[in-house]
């Protein structure tokens, strides 16, 4: 043998010392890396792999630096560095075993982990199940602090941890088994699931959970534009303006009164009529609550009108207590309220429709009435107040046809034949004829 042939063969097999993994770490690597180094020279070629009957897409993922040839190193790096998952709608999964090469964790002596970036507000489920062994899974933010540990949250022996993300960023599992030396196949999943903030989901609408469509317990503004719905609506539940829908907005915005504000003596709204399962007005089930502010010695007109139901509507003053009530004759038709404001105050407007349990688009408006000109009802004549039998202000043609009055006296009063003969409608009928003021007033 030549003189430089024998320094090569020295050198090459120093390297390959330097190289090679520790006695120790040898002993570490799983058992399929011994059995596929048919050369015994601490690394596993191609052909070795695809003898084994492996597959070359698996090959790929522990020949890190892509030379064609699976280390000892390779292996042991791969198998203790966290296995990145991407979630793709709204899931992620893993399939794989925990063997005796696997990292030491919390005097676990193996453990496999994953890493999962999470999003703030969203909540998520994993799940870590075995058939080999009773699965354990702890839970770290991205600082490396334990959040979560559980034994058996999951069916049978499984592991299951259900976490709401209060920061953004990468998050780490680590899957184990309860005496944390046991070995064997399992699986791993996060998914992404409904969480409402603590909020029942018998409490939403139908349309939050149909609009979720990726189930993160919020809507966003392309859920909603995808569901057809527009941009203004999107606005009204959207209480903090960030572009996301949660739960908990929505309650507050279905609970909580809207503010009614007059604009040259008008105030209104458009909206839809919402089911609140947990809450009743009344008994009804659906209905929408307002508030105004109302002065006294001002007479105001309230209208709540509806092409999909009966309207009905109330009013309570400052106290809560009931003034008045009124429904629609008709689907289409409006329940109008006329009430003069005895002290000033912030007043409650109930909407809602006959029955109680509708649903559906309606409108309700409020505006000054100045055909008093500051004169109290109580002055008007007797009769109108003992034939307003509902109280609204107003004599509908049933409550004047139900005290046996005939129907062209009716249409005498009702000036714009809209079928009520308002307050406002006696005094301006009396102003024309004064001859008969006299005899209205005295009832006859």
């Amino acid at each position: 043998m030549r003189k430089s042939q024998f320094i090569a063969g020295i050198s090459l097999a120093a390297l390959a010392l330097v190289l090679a993994p520790a006695v120790g770490e040898i002993t570490k690597l799983p058992k399929w890396f011994h059995d596929l180094d048919k050369h015994k020279d601490g690394q596993i070629t191609r052909s070795e792999w695809h003898r084994g009957g492996k597959k070359l897409d698996e090959f790929r993922k522990y020949d890190l630096n892509d030379d064609g040839f699976i280390t000892a190193d390779e292996v042991l790096e791969y198998l203790r560095k966290p296995i990145e998952l991407k979630l793709a709608k709204g899931r992620g999964e893993f399939s794989g075993a925990i063997e005796s090469s696997d990292a030491k964790y919390r005097g676990k002596k193996l453990s496999k982990c994953f890493a999962v970036k999470l999003e703030r507000g969203r909540t998520y489920q994993f799940d870590h199940m075995s058939k080999a062994f009773d699965a354990f899974l702890y839970l770290e933010d991205p600082d490396g602090e334990v959040l979560a540990e559980d034994d058996d949250g999951g069916e049978g022996t499984n592991s299951r941890i259900v976490h709401r993300a209060a920061v953004s960023g990468t998050h780490r599992l680590v899957a184990t088994s309860l005496n944390g030396s046991r070995t064997g196949a399992f699986s791993f999943a996060v998914r992404i699931v409904q969480d409402f903030g603590g909020v029942s989901a018998k409490s939403l609408p139908a349309w939050f959970k149909e609009l979720d469509k990726d189930g993160d317990g919020q809507v966003a503004l392309y859920e909603w534009r995808a569901g057809g719905k527009s941009v203004s609506e999107f606005h009204a539940y959207d209480l903090n303006d960030d572009g996301f829908i949660t739960a908990d907005e929505v309650l507050r915005y279905l609970k909580g009164p809207v503010e009614l504000k007059f604009v040259d003596d008008l105030a209104k709204f458009s909206g839809a009529m919402e089911e609140l399962p947990d809450e009743r007005y009344r008994g009804k089930k659906s209905y929408k609550l307002f508030t105004i502010q109302l002065d006294v010695g001002q007479t105001y007109q309230i209208d709540h009108s509806s092409k999909v139901f009966q309207g009905f509507l109330y009013l309570e003053d400052a106290d809560g207590n009931k003034l008045r009530e009124n429904s629609s004759p008709n689907i289409g038709g409006n329940s109008r309220l006329l009430h003069y404001a005895e002290r000033s105050g912030r007043y409650r407007i109930i909407a809602t429709s006959l029955g109680g349990f509708r649903t559906g688009a309606f409108s309700i408006s409020v505006r000054t009435v100045n055909g008093f000109g500051g004169i109290s009802p109580k002055s008007l004549p007797t009769w109108f107040r003992d034939l307003d039998l509902d109280g609204d202000g107003q004599i509908a043609l049933y409550e004047w046809r139900k005290a046996g009055k005939n129907f062209e006296e009716f249409r005498r009063y009702d000036l714009n034949d809209d079928g009520f003969i308002t307050a406002d409608e006696i005094l301006r009928y009396m102003e024309k004829h004064p001859e008969l003021k006299r005899q209205v007033m005295g009832g006859k």
